[in-house]
């Protein structure tokens, strides 16, 4: 037999200290073989309920985690354990939720302790959902030992009432669905406000005390950074949503006929690799992802619920927005390509030595054109690059190319952080792209870049100051090797000239393919060279670039500063002539969103639009002044600006992963985070 565990007083303490604020009622609540209830509750000081503690023999003992009333503290049980008790905390005992569980426990004969192999299983599941929120941009968790399996404790802050239980209910059975198998569950039932879970520092007994299955102390293993970040529940809400309706909820719902067998198309289209069946209904995992083949097994899945529904998931960031209903498009339909090929986002790298439309020397041309002469524009062939602000690529297709964008705004608009952004979001879809800087040094550039590849999962707090951020090494040299070959910066010792610039643009573009430029900022380039008065030079280079960017089929973003404004920047604000606007394909305004925003911008778009904006309490706002394309003008994008990353974000939850971070299998429990997390466990990661 296995020597016998005991409680470990010392973290019995760190658990009350990590978990309950100081002072804070708390009932601990313990079982014995016969699952007889000994209860106390305890507030203030937590000596007694530590010195009762001593008394345990076979009990296993538990908490209950969130906030609990403080009527309840004059129960019987006040300050002391009551055996046989016959009240304890139920969900209408608890005022607000402080802690979201998710409890991955093996799966094997009741009444049994895990064995080692199992309780590894456990550990790599655990990893594989910490992992899987963090990406989605959870905060970091709270790990413990539960002493069979593993715990991950999210903190929260949510009012108890029956709208998060829902949501909280959901998220677990998301969570079941997508990470339990046939050897690891996730717990769905831990969903309730009163939820007890075990003390941590006492020991799991479960069935004998075996050298196979032994009895083994919980703990915690691992504890955020102070103070520890609180999840927001929209992000918890973002995964519940994940779980499809049955048919008969579904208004979208499309009836396929009573011959349709979603498992008989499962097993025609996509290769199964493994079935699993769950208590929600039966999981498919499939070899490969359908959208992307190096997506491997597990990664990928078809998910047959009882009651009829079928859903799809695949854990890689870039197939997130993939549901069933692309996957059958895809192989029942014979669609390869995708319902918007109207507006190709792929890139197309062409020679650009080759002689461009524009400029074949094309015999006998027409003085004039008839309609029956002209061709029909091919809106297929237009090439855009997405920006990742999801109303401009959602209004503008993102940037075209062959066409010109300028931005402007005011000092502290954010010109700087946003095209920092759009070239991240450039490579990650497939572009190359190229900038010339005489704002900031290279060194500054690449600090800011990798805040914003890093994103806040990975980004550190330094000691510097409030809201100083720094990227690790170890990670930084990941996104160092992921913009290898794809972003260029123009090397300013070279020197700050247009023809610098020029030459800058020439050389990325037919040695490195270039897909789009960017200029920050056009009144930190030396003009010497150009033609004309201050703002004459700047228009005309401004046309110079636009004949630039039809020839080498590219798109190029100009940052132009405005003239001294004292009011709401407009177009005509913008330094240099008018022909510089009316010369470019779009116009961004940038704005920062204070008090004289909310003042000024009321007189351009009224009242009710403004505080209808307003009231989603945006930092920024990037507005669309001009898009020639499409026509858009007017358009008013509310952004976030996040400290940790320097991003601006779509919603206060965005968590964008790049490309640095996606590994060939992501989940499989082997990263380095949760490496660290289980170094002080005697239990290595499968």
């Amino acid at each position: 037999m296995a020597e016998r565990v005991k409680t470990n007083i010392q973290e019995v303490i760190k658990t009350l200290s990590v978990l309950k604020s100081h002072n804070e009622l708390v009932e601990v609540r313990m079982y014995d073989s016969q699952k007889r209830i000994t209860s106390g509750y305890f507030k203030d000081d937590y000596t007694k309920l530590l010195k009762g503690l001593e008394n345990i023999d076979y009990e296993n003992c538990y908490f209950v985690l969130n906030a609990i009333k403080d009527d309840c503290y004059s129960r019987v049980q006040r300050d002391k354990f009551e055996k046989f008790a016959k009240t304890t905390t139920s969900d209408t005992d608890i005022d607000y939720r402080q802690w979201l569980l998710i409890d991955t426990d093996p799966i094997r004969a009741s009444g049994t302790s895990a064995s080692n192999e199992e309780k590894q299983y456990a550990r790599r599941t655990a990893a594989n959902i910490y992992n899987y929120l963090r990406d989605i941009g959870f905060a970091y968790p709270i790990v413990a030992d539960s002493g069979n399996g593993y715990h991950l404790l999210y903190k929260i802050n949510i009012v108890n009432h029956a709208e998060p239980t829902e949501i909280i209910k959901n998220f677990l059975y998301a969570l079941n669905i997508l990470f339990t198998d046939d050897k690891v569950s996730v717990d769905t039932s831990v969903y309730n406000a009163s939820r007890i879970t075990k003390l941590y520092g006492t020991v799991a007994r479960k069935g004998a005390d075996t050298e196979e299955r032994p009895h083994r102390l919980s703990k915690i293993i691992k504890v955020p950074d102070e103070p520890i970040k609180i999840t927001d529940i929209e992000l918890i809400k973002k995964v519940s949503d994940t779980l499809p309706k049955s048919p008969e909820e579904n208004k979208n719902y499309q009836n396929y006929g009573s011959q349709f067998n979603a498992e008989e198309f499962a097993r025609k289209y996509l290769k199964v690799s493994k079935t699993v069946n769950t208590q929600l209904g039966t999981k498919y995992l499939l070899e490969s992802c359908p959208f992307n083949e190096n997506h491997k097994s597990p990664d990928s899945m078809i998910f047959i619920y009882h009651n009829g529904a079928v859903s799809f998931k695949c854990l890689h960031n870039s197939c997130s927005n993939k549901k069933w209903q692309d996957v059958r498009e895809l192989h029942e339909s014979k669609r390869q390509q995708p319902k918007d090929s109207a507006r190709s986002i792929k890139p197309n790298i062409s020679a650009i030595n080759s002689e461009s439309a524009e400029t074949k020397n094309t015999p006998q041309l027409k003085q004039y054109l008839q309609l029956h002469e002209i061709e029909n524009s091919d809106r297929s062939k237009i090439i855009s690059i997405p920006t990742g602000i999801n109303v401009i690529d959602r209004k503008m297709i993102g940037f075209n190319k062959k066409e010109v964008t300028v931005m402007s705004g005011n000092n502290g608009s954010a010109k700087s952080t946003i095209l920092g952004q759009f070239m991240l979001n450039s490579i990650q879809s497939g572009f190359k792209c190229a900038l010339y800087s005489g704002e900031m040094n290279s060194e500054r550039i690449k600090y800011w870049l990798h805040l914003q590849a890093a994103g806040r999962q990975y980004t550190k707090l330094s000691n510097y100051g409030e809201n100083v951020y720094f990227t690790p090494e170890h990670i930084g040299k990941q996104i160092d090797e992921w913009a290898k070959g794809k972003l260029f910066i123009h090397n300013n010792k070279i020197g700050k000239k247009f023809s610098d610039v020029l030459k800058t643009i020439d050389e990325t573009v037919k040695k490195e393919h270039s897909d789009i430029i960017f200029i920050d900022n056009l009144m930190a380039i030396d003009l010497s060279e150009v033609m004309g008065e201050e703002y004459q030079k700047q228009t005309n280079v401004i046309i110079k670039m636009t004949d630039i960017a039809k020839e080498y089929d590219i798109h190029i973003v100009f940052v132009c500063h405005p003239r001294k404004a004292t009011g709401f920047l407009r177009k005509i604000d913008i330094s240099g002539t008018a022909d510089l606007t009316n010369a470019v394909d779009n116009v961004i305004m940038c704005h920062r969103i204070n008090k004289d925003f909310e003042d000024n911008a009321k007189d351009f778009f009224g009242q009710e639009k403004i505080n209808g904006f307003l009231k989603y309490q945006f930092t920024n706002c990037l507005e669309i002044m001009k898009n020639r394309d499409l026509g858009i003008q007017d358009e008013l994008v509310g952004l976030y600006f996040e400290h940790e990353s320097k991003r601006l974000l779509n919603d206060r939850n965005e968590n964008v992963n790049y490309g640095w971070n996606i590994k060939s299998n992501p989940y499989d429990g082997k990263t380095k985070d949760f490496q660290e997390i289980n170094d002080t466990d005697d239990l290595p990661i499968m």
